[in-house]
């Protein structure tokens, strides 16, 4: 019996729930300041080095289309443009573009896009297949893609698409990227985005005896000071810390300390006291033994890795 792996993905991983993150274009044309919807042509970069190809499927009938296993110069492959924001605020960004993995409708992929806002750090926009497979077909190979939401100021914003990697394809490895457009849409109010204990960056722990604290983030800057409820449970399941926390307007963050916990793994739940808030949002932390473990020659652990037949003898 044959294999369909488009198949068996769609019915293995749609089961999987998954969440976002994004970005946007040159100067919209024509927007409507009650709709707060800007929708910008690929092809209209202020600046690129991304070749523009003609398409009468795609919108305005041209698009970006990278395809080349040239590298790029230290700038990467790249589109800036420049997006005029008739209201400030929280934008959820879509593309039409080819998606990074592959999706039902095509088993064509591109580079990972990394966006840069205002000129500001680039961030890699780094997703479960999962979440890339759920992607709608737009037409060809090109997918509708959910990049996120950014925080846009009134006015004019610059947006850069960059790919810096390449992926592999059926001819090679190679720098790839189609983008026909991208919409803006502003959101309401704001909304809790993130909520971690201080400690390292990527794994939020901490060691027992120091002070630690939850960060509590929002996804934009609030007109007015935006309360959140938060709890803390254990391993186990126990309450072992809650409380409100305010985060001041025009600020997206708020630093609530928390109590001596003993070392364990711990879950906690945040949410908006603003009924308009989408929900609760979930982190977990660790606080790790006041000593560190053990290591040297008094560290007694090891592994016993068969790889005698890997290793060619000595000569």
């Amino acid at each position: 019996m044959g294999f369909n792996r488009r198949t068996a993905m769609k019915a293995g991983l749609l089961t999987t729930a998954v969440s976002a993150t994004g970005l946007n274009p040159a100067r919209a044309q024509g927007t409507s300041r009650a709709a707060a919807v800007l929708t910008v042509q690929g092809e209209a970069a202020t600046r690129t080095n991304i070749p523009v190809v003609r398409d009468r499927r795609a919108s305005g009938g041209r698009y970006l289309a990278l395809a080349t296993k040239r590298k790029p110069s230290r700038a990467g492959w790249y589109a800036t443009y420049v997006v005029h924001a008739p209201q400030p605020g929280v934008y959820a960004l879509t593309a039409v573009a080819t998606a990074p993995v592959e999706v039902p409708h095509t088993e064509t992929t591109a580079s990972y896009l990394q966006l840069s806002l205002n000129n500001g750090p680039f961030t890699e926009t780094a997703r479960s297949q999962p979440y890339w497979y759920e992607s709608k077909p737009a037409w060809g190979d090109l997918s509708v893609l959910d990049l996120g939401e950014l925080e846009l100021r009134g006015g004019d914003n610059t947006l850069t698409f960059r790919v810096t990697e390449p992926t592999l394809l059926e001819t090679g490895t190679a720098y790839a990227l189609a983008l026909d457009r991208f919409t803006l849409r502003r959101r309401e109010g704001v909304e809790l985005r993130e909520v971690h204990a201080d400690g390292d960056d990527t794994l939020s722990t901490y060691r027992y005896g120091e002070p630690a604290s939850l960060t509590l983030s929002l996804n934009g800057r609030p007109d007015h000071p935006h309360r959140v409820l938060y709890t803390v449970v254990d391993y186990f399941g126990e309450r072992v810390a809650e409380g409100y926390a305010t985060i001041a307007a025009g600020e997206t963050t708020a630093k609530v300390p928390l109590p001596q916990l003993p070392p364990g793994n711990y879950r906690v739940a945040a949410s908006s006291a603003d009924a308009s808030d989408a929900g609760a949002v979930v982190g977990h932390f660790a606080c790790l033994p006041a000593l560190s473990a053990t290591s040297g020659d008094a560290n007694r652990f090891g592994v016993n890795v068969w790889a005698t037949s890997l290793i060619p003898p000595p000569a």
